[in-house]
């Protein structure tokens, strides 16, 4: 079987204890909010994670996927302890979180009583302090997408973020991922997954706290005040070195290693990984935007917008019928209030279902 390689920071890790290597878990006193980043595949949530991974407080780990085994997992016993052990190290992307197995075993003991809750913000934790910082998040989308609220319940501090792109360049972006054909497919397939990612996440939303939508289109093209929103709604001030996170975006896409197969053999390359997201080592390309309008076939753009035409109009873009002079469409930001004005009412009314059945 072919060994999978380890950098030197994680070999020196297996080895040396956490106060050896300088490094400090930073516990708060209380669980600030938790950014959590769902939404489609290749909506720009890289690019999200490497803004705010650059600010000086907050730090998020690559794609994590492993909370979804634990969302029907209960108890406090020993034998949950080592499940959830196992169930992260065997992930095929531990290796991409450049952590020691020794030291989160060494951690996961000294929780008394263990519960999954804790257990995750331990890892979390650990992940945070190699980079001395004291708050973290995730970014793990589709995967997490039909699941906010059973994750809320497990992490009441995660605060929802669904990044949403124009789905027909989400699906050219797609389209470039060669190697990873479960993304590619037909014209068809990826408008039906693309629609079936923000369906699933709107449906989630109303059933959580805290969630907010967020707009590549608008974090691309006026980044600093789109951030700014973000960390108001993280309650976390906001800082200008999340404005430079290109600069060390190269650095932070590093901590990625071939993904195995269970014969050992490479399903993905480091250096395919790394090439998908490319342009997060540049500051933010206003072209990126609306490049269906330029790149995808007549062919192709009337049978994605047979698919999710609908959609794409309901978030405010525009397509082929808006454009030939049929009623003139309400903008993404415009949708955005409207839709997050909707969900409140509908959590008011919820609500008042729960106070009146109480009494």
């Amino acid at each position: 079987m072919q060994a999978q390689p380890q950098n030197n920071f994680q070999s020196k890790l297996e080895t040396d204890s956490l106060e050896q290597l300088g490094l400090k878990v930073k516990v708060p006193e209380k669980y600030p909010p938790m950014p959590m980043i769902v939404g489609s595949p290749r909506s720009g949530t890289t690019l999200l994670r490497l803004m705010l991974d650059a600010h000086p407080e907050l730090s998020i780990p690559p794609e994590t996927h492993f909370i979804r085994n634990f969302l029907n997992i209960d108890g406090q016993s020993s034998i949950v302890r080592q499940k959830f052990y196992e169930v992260i190290i065997h992930s095929s992307r531990w290796s991409h979180f450049n952590l020691s197995k020794l030291l989160f075993k060494e951690e996961l003991e000294k929780i008394e009583p263990f519960t999954i809750t804790d257990g995750l913000r331990c890892f979390y934790q650990l992940y945070a302090a190699r980079f001395n910082k004291k708050r973290w998040g995730d970014k793990t989308p589709f995967t997490y997408n039909s699941c906010l609220y059973e994750i809320q319940k497990i992490l009441p501090e995660a605060r929802f973020i669904h990044l949403i792109r124009d789905g027909r360049d989400v699906a050219l972006s797609m389209k470039d991922l060669w190697w990873r054909p479960h993304f590619s497919g037909n014209i068809e397939e990826r408008a039906n997954r693309w629609l079936e990612s923000i369906q699933a996440v709107r449906q989630q939303a109303q059933s959580v706290k805290y969630y907010k939508e967020v707009y590549y289109e608008e974090l691309v093209s006026e980044p600093r005040q789109t951030l700014k929103k973000i960390c108001i709604f993280v309650d976390i001030a906001y800082s200008e070195s999340m404005m430079d996170y290109y600069r060390t975006a190269a650095t932070r896409l590093d901590e990625f290693n071939d993904f195995y197969k269970e014969d050992g053999s490479s399903l993905v390359e480091k250096e395919q990984l790394i090439s998908a997201f490319k342009y997060t080592s540049k500051p933010p390309e206003i072209s990126r935007i609306g490049r269906w309008k330029q790149e995808m076939s007549e062919d192709d753009l009337v049978k994605y917008e047979a698919i999710a035409g609908s959609t794409l109009r309901d978030l405010g873009y525009e397509t082929q019928s808006t454009a030939k002079g049929d009623p003139e469409i309400k903008s993404p930001v415009t949708r955005l209030e409207e839709h997050q004005a909707n969900l409140e009412r509908s959590r008011l009314k919820l609500q008042q279902f729960k106070a009146n059945l109480s009494r």
